[in-house]
C-alpha cells in the first residue's frame, strides 16, 4: 500500500474499517447522525493522512 495511490488492498481495508467503526456504533446503541460523524471524520482523517505522507 502507498499513500495517494490507488489499490485494491487499500480500499478493502477502508472498506472493512468504516463497516467494523459502524457496527461497534450500532452495539454500542449510539444515535443514527454518530454513523455519519464517523464518516465524515474517517474522511478528514484521511486526507489529512494522505497529504502529511505525500509531503513526508
Amino acid at each position: 500500500m502507498r499513500a495517494g495511490r490507488f489499490n485494491a488492498l487499500g480500499t478493502g481495508a477502508a472498506v472493512l474499517f468504516l463497516a467494523t467503526g459502524v457496527a461497534g456504533l450500532q452495539l454500542l446503541g449510539a444515535q443514527d447522525y454518530a454513523q455519519q460523524l464517523f464518516y465524515g471524520g474517517a474522511l478528514v482523517a484521511a486526507v489529512t493522512l494522505s497529504r502529511y505522507l505525500r509531503r513526508a
